[in-house]
């Protein structure tokens, strides 16, 4: 989540962050998840989630200028799943800028294509 400076004095990132850490993650998304951070997160060590009815997003978002933002979300509907890059340009991690990569794009069975192929049927069984 967004690194918070201070409540009250104005200080931080207005926006609210996307991963609140809410919903509970089923054993399969835990291990989804430890291998994503593997693979994605590595030099992070850890990625925040957010668990919802059409499946589940995780990764990191910026806290300072210049900090990168990654966001892997593995929807029901594979051909929806997405990976988010981004940096952030504005102080205290704000005016990112990004790109969206949908699973449904991808012509070659790259990293997150094989990724989602994996583990998309275990978690929606």
């Amino acid at each position: 989540m967004y690194h918070r400076i201070s409540q009250g004095t104005g200080l931080g990132n207005p926006n609210p962050p996307k991963l609140l850490n809410i919903g509970k993650l089923s054993l399969m998304m835990e291990e989804c998840i430890k291998e994503a951070i593997e693979l994605y997160f590595k030099q992070w060590g850890g990625v925040d989630y957010m668990v919802h009815l059409d499946g589940f997003t995780f990764g990191i978002e910026p806290s300072y200028q210049y900090d990168k933002l990654k966001i892997i979300e593995i929807d029901k509907d594979k051909e929806k799943s997405f990976i988010i890059d981004g940096k952030s340009w504005g102080a205290y991690g704000s005016e990112v800028v990004l790109k969206t990569r949908y699973y449904k794009d991808y012509k070659k069975n790259g990293k997150f294509k094989k990724f989602v192929d994996y583990w998309h049927p275990r978690i929606f069984e």
